[in-house]
C-alpha cells in the first residue's frame, strides 16, 4: 500500500512538472517575441524559481532577489509580463498542485495542503472553495475515479 502510494505520488510530481513546463512555453509563446528573450531573462528565471519553490513559503522578496530586482519593481514587471500579481500565480499554482493531488493520491487534506504550499488547512480549504466553488473534500468526491 505504502509503496503504490508512494509511486502515485511520484507519477503525480512528474505529470504536474509537464504541466508547468507546458504552462511556462504558452506563457512565453503567448508573449511578444522580445519578451523573455532580453538579457535578464526575466520570465524564464521567475517560471524556473516559482517552479523550484512554489511549495515552499516564498515571498516576493525572495523571486525579486532571484532575478535582481527591488520587489516593487518585481511587481509592477511581474504584473506586465504575467497579467496577474505574483501572489495571484503563486495561489494559481498551488491550488493547480493540490487538485492534482486531491485526484491522484489518497492523502489526508492537511498532508495535501502542506505539500501544496499552504500554512494550514483552513487556509487551503478557503482558498480552494473561493476559486472553485467547492470545498477540497467534495471536489475529490466528485471528480475521484
Amino acid at each position: 500500500e505504502e509503496c503504490r502510494r508512494e509511486s502515485a505520488l511520484a507519477a503525480s510530481e512528474i505529470m504536474l512538472k509537464a504541466l508547468l513546463e507546458e504552462l511556462a512555453v504558452r506563457v512565453i509563446r503567448a508573449l511578444p517575441s522580445t519578451v523573455g528573450n532580453g538579457a535578464d531573462g526575466f520570465i524564464s528565471r521567475t517560471l524556473a524559481f516559482l517552479h523550484s519553490n512554489f511549495r515552499d513559503s516564498v515571498s516576493v522578496a525572495d523571486a525579486a532577489a532571484n532575478v535582481g530586482y527591488t520587489p516593487n519593481y518585481f511587481n509592477t514587471i511581474f504584473k506586465e509580463r504575467f497579467g496577474s500579481s505574483f501572489g495571484e500565480y503563486l495561489k494559481k499554482m498551488r491550488l493547480s498542485y493540490a487538485k492534482n493531488l486531491l485526484l491522484s493520491d489518497d492523502a489526508s487534506l492537511t498532508e495535501i495542503a502542506v505539500e501544496a504550499g499552504f500554512c494550514s488547512l483552513s487556509h487551503f480549504s478557503r482558498t480552494f472553495s473561493a476559486e472553485f466553488g467547492v470545498v477540497p473534500t467534495e471536489y475529490r468526491r466528485m471528480n475521484k475515479r
